[in-house]
Order: structure tokens, then sequence, then C-alpha cells
């Protein structure tokens, strides 16, 4: 399994949504928008569900910002406002950190491989190297996603 990364995209009016995830999963999406309410303090307004999608729309400090799913185009937030680009970003960066831990806990076998394999099955080999030379406590955190316990992880870092 190889975790994506959080995709933006412009349509036809350039209006920014983030690509969270390309699967559509109810129990995601529900997780997800719990992190908005509980990280955000964001209200639900509005709440569209149908067989095959949902818009879940919430109220941020005045800011509308839509999250959405789909069975062919999978889970994506987007602002009502496209002046909302960057609390817009701060959200998508929390929640595909969330679709990431997710992603995390169904790689099998994952207790028995070492840091470089899950590093590696999990696809934060770059993430990591790049969070180790520029931020030790997100380097820390990926570790901690993956299992590795703390004792090797202040050796792992401080190399």
């Amino acid at each position: 399994m190889c975790i994506g990364i959080m995709k933006e995209h412009r349509d036809a009016s350039n209006k920014l949504s983030i690509e969270l995830s390309n699967t559509m999963d109810d129990h995601l999406f529900v997780c997800l928008s719990d992190t908005i309410i509980k990280e955000f303090k964001a209200k639900i307004t509005n709440k569209l569900d149908g067989i095959d999608q949902h818009y879940w729309d919430f109220n941020i400090r005045e800011n509308k910002i839509v999250l959405h799913s789909d069975s062919m185009a999978g889970i994506s937030i987007y602002a009502e406002n496209d002046s909302d680009t960057e609390l817009l970003r701060k959200i998508g960066q929390k929640l595909f950190d969330v679709v990431k831990v997710s992603e995390i806990q169904r790689i099998e076998g994952l207790a028995s491989m070492t840091v470089n394999e899950r590093l590696y099955v999990s696809g934060l080999m770059a993430e990591f190297d790049i969070a180790k030379k520029n931020n030790k406590n997100r380097a820390k955190t990926i570790l901690r996603w993956l299992g590795v316990d703390e004792g090797s992880i202040v050796r792992i870092i401080e190399v």
C-alpha cells in the first residue's frame, strides 16, 4: 500500500478543492467530519446524503467549508468562498494526516517490519527523509504513526 499525496485542484471558475482520498469510505468520511468539528471548532450547517455521495457543510469562523465524498472521485474538501484558501489548506493538511493514519492501520504485518520497511510500504519514506532534516517533530509523528517505540524514535531522529 502506498499512501498518496494531498492533491489540489482548481475547477473552471478557479475554485480550489483538495483531494484527501481517492476512494469513498463512509467511516473515514465521518472521522474526517469529527476532526473538522473538534480541531477547528466547526459546526455542521447542512448535510446532503445520497446513495453514493455526501456533501456536508461546515461553518468555521464565518467560512463555509464543504466535505464531499463521491463513489467515483473519493473524498475532498473545498471552500464556498475562494478567499478561504489558507484556511482550506490548513484543514486539508490536518485531514490528510487523518487519512494517512487510517491507511497505515490497514497495512498487514506492519508490526513485524523494520522501520525502513514500514516507511517504504506506507509510501512515507520521502516525507520522513525531508521531515528528519527540516522538522524533527513531524519526523517523530510519522514514526509514531508507524508504531515505532519512543526509544527507537529518539535514536533514529538523533542520527
